[in-house]
């Protein structure tokens, strides 16, 4: 059975790649890895995922900062390459294989002509 174009579901919002997570959970902190890793939960369909993650990030982001509030002379370039490390695992983890579909189904899609 072969499949048109109006039987394929072609995915419409925008997703975040790991580098871009990566990429901006250095320059804004754990808060943007939590928005921009629920707004793919979303994407995927998946809106309980992306309730638990805003419920990890709120956590996550308070024990952050209770650490370096606590640190007497916390070095600042420590954090943020620590923070971005885990986040780009994470989205490896538990994200990469949708991503990687998802942009998939883009590039299809416009190459058969859905996309002009």
């Amino acid at each position: 059975m072969t499949q048109t174009l109006e039987d394929l579901e072609i995915p419409k919002e925008k997703v975040y790649k790991n580098k871009m997570i990566w990429t901006g959970t250095f320059l804004g902190g754990p808060l943007v890895t939590g928005y921009m890793m629920a707004e793919n939960f979303k994407a995927f369909n998946e809106p309980e995922k992306a309730k638990k993650t805003w419920i990890y990030t709120i956590i996550v982001t308070s024990v952050i900062l209770g650490i370096i509030f606590l640190l007497p002379d916390a070095p600042s370039r420590i954090f943020p390459i620590a923070y971005s490390a885990i986040a780009y695992i994470l989205v490896q983890f538990f994200q990469e294989k949708n991503v990687e579909n998802h942009i998939l189904a883009l590039e299809e899609n416009y190459l058969t002509g859905g996309g002009q």
